[in-house]
This record gives structure tokens, sequence and C-alpha cells, in this order.
């Protein structure tokens, strides 16, 4: 499937898998009576919707492609940091030591106070820093680690209740005769997911230019255009 289809079209593939694995999951403990067995009937049904959503869904081919494109530009970089044949230069440091070739230390501040130093009288510039510079804070890494931990945790505890709160209506409806409440509530999720999935949302203008401009080829610096 191309990653290029029209946004208004309707991925029938991403409706029915997004249906059928709702349905399986929240009709598994109709099925399966042991806890460790549903966890695991559960488990498979995750993993085997998520495959199959990346392997054949639209949304599947755009993330594939997306991965391609930044291991493209990954390897891009790798090249442009390392270009065969070109001589790096290296720094001759005795030189540096003394630019009249003794090799003693060169005081730099006594040469630009005697003014005996060519180099230092070309360069009037001053050699100590300024010292009304403005220092960068970089955000801290263990910070943002922390946040997306704790919306990590609040979407898991979220995700939790909701399997609680349905598991107890479903087994409510048990109670009151209801043959296989389970299946009906997965049947009931299973249409509502699909029925999500079924919504798609054409990309903004934002989108749009991004793609558009992601897809124009690069142009190297030996390319005719830069010349």
């Amino acid at each position: 499937m191309s990653s290029h289809e029209p946004a208004g079209r309707l991925d029938a593939r991403a409706v029915v898998l997004a249906g059928a694995t709702t349905f399986a999951w929240y009709a598994v403990p109709d099925v399966l009576a042991r806890r460790w067995a549903r966890a695991l009937a559960k488990t498979g049904v995750a993993v085997t919707g998520a495959a199959l959503a990346v392997g054949v869904t639209r949304g599947g081919a755009q993330v594939r492609a997306d991965v391609r494109a930044i291991r493209d530009e990954a390897g891009r970089d790798a090249d442009a940091r390392t270009v065969p044949g070109v001589p790096v230069a290296v720094p001759d440091l005795d030189a540096a030591q003394d630019h009249t070739g003794s090799g003693d230390h060169v005081d730099l501040g006594a040469h630009t106070d005697s003014g005996d130093c060519p180099a230092c009288s070309d360069n009037p510039a001053p050699l100590d820093a300024p010292t009304d510079t403005v220092a960068l804070v970089a955000p801290r890494p263990g910070v943002a680690v922390a946040v997306g931990l704790g919306a990590a945790a609040l979407a898991a505890v979220a995700c939790v209740a909701a399997e609680r709160w349905v598991h107890r209506r479903a087994e409510a409806l048990r109670a009151r005769g209801v043959r296989r409440p389970h299946v009906l509530v997965g049947a009931i999720l299973g249409v509502v997911g699909a029925g999500m999935a079924a919504i798609d949302v054409p990309p903004g203008p934002a989108d749009h230019d991004a793609v558009s401009s992601s897809a124009a080829p690069r142009r190297g610096a030996g390319s005719p255009g830069t010349r």
C-alpha cells in the first residue's frame, strides 16, 4: 500500500483491524476462565494487532516511510562527517608555543604590554573574554525523563481503571442472566473502535508543507544549482 494515498479515502483494512482487535480483546474472559490464560491471550491479541497495523494499514505504511526517512537522513549525516580523501588539519603545538622558533614559553601579557610582539600589535583585540556574556542553561534530561515516566504511569493507571470498569459492567450483565456478556461488550466496543478508525482526519496546511518539503530532492554542495 502506498503511503501517498489520498487522506479522504477510507482505509478499510484499518477499520476491520480495529474492530476485530477490540472485539477479541474484550471477548477473551468468556472464552478463557484462568487469569494467566486471559493475560497470555490478550498479549497475543495486542502484539498481533500492532504488527498487522504496521504491516497492512495506511498509517502503518506512513510509519514505515518515516522510519526509512530518518534512517536515510542519519546515514547522510554520517557520510557528511567522514569524507574520504580530505586531509584534516592538525595544529602544530610546538610552533604555537613560540612563534620565534626558540621553543620557550611566550608570555602573551608581557608581549602585549611591551609592544615587542608583531603578532600582538597586528591583532589589537583584547585576549581576555568579555565578562558580560550570558550563560545558556541547557534543559535537565532528568526532568524530561521524569515527565515522560509520569505521563506513562498516568496512562497505564487510566487504562487499568477502564479495563476494570468494563469487566465489572460485563459481570453485572452476567448476574442479570445475560449469556456471554463479555462477547456482547466486545462486540459493542468493536463497533465503536471500527467507527473511530473510519474517521480519517485530512492533514492541515502545515502537515502538507512538511510532506512537500521532505519529498523535495536534496541539493548537495556539488550540485550545479549551488554553483
